[in-house]
């Protein structure tokens, strides 16, 4: 059985790699071209970090604008993204921009301004992605399974469209 994540009752790891990996499905088909563009010929690994459920993994950008999903490290990323779930939840959920997270220095971006600036070119489409895959994991699993600690806003669903 596979173990809950500290932090986020109900959510068990294999849950949360569910949701990342149909997540990045979802990105892709709506962004594909444009993340093919952006990170033509660029740094293509980008690892995230979220602290207090410590996990981690890679998004690495192929040629044609896919993204494959590593859950351990297989290069030295040209960027790590680092944040608590709260903050991660806020920032893809459009309740506070990403910008003002890292003046808040709620997230921490690690790697050269460019590769910066060529990430949040894309954000609006992974955010997209993520509250479409959250209705969807909630739906599946769920309120009573994922019993998370962390709040849903009222407006939630209302946003999956």
């Amino acid at each position: 059985m596979d173990e809950e994540i500290s932090g986020l009752p109900g959510v068990t790891r294999e849950i949360f790699r569910e949701f990342i990996e149909r997540m990045i499905k979802y990105y892709v088909s709506e962004a594909k071209d444009i993340i093919a563009t952006t990170f033509r010929g660029k740094n293509r690994f980008f690892t995230y970090e979220i602290t207090d459920l410590g996990i981690s993994f890679q998004a690495e950008v192929t040629d044609n604008g896919d993204c494959v999903i590593h859950w351990e490290p297989v290069y030295e990323s040209g960027m790590r993204y680092i944040a608590d779930a709260l903050t991660f939840d806020d920032m893809m959920t459009t309740r506070v921009p990403p910008g003002v997270a890292f003046l808040q220095k709620r997230v921490n971006i690690v790697g050269s301004l460019r590769d910066t600036i060529r990430f949040l070119a894309v954000v609006p489409y992974s955010q997209k992605a993520y509250i479409r895959v959250s209705g969807e994991i909630i739906q599946k699993y769920g309120p009573d399974q994922l019993a998370s600690d962390y709040p849903v806003p009222e407006d939630y669903f209302e946003r999956l469209g």
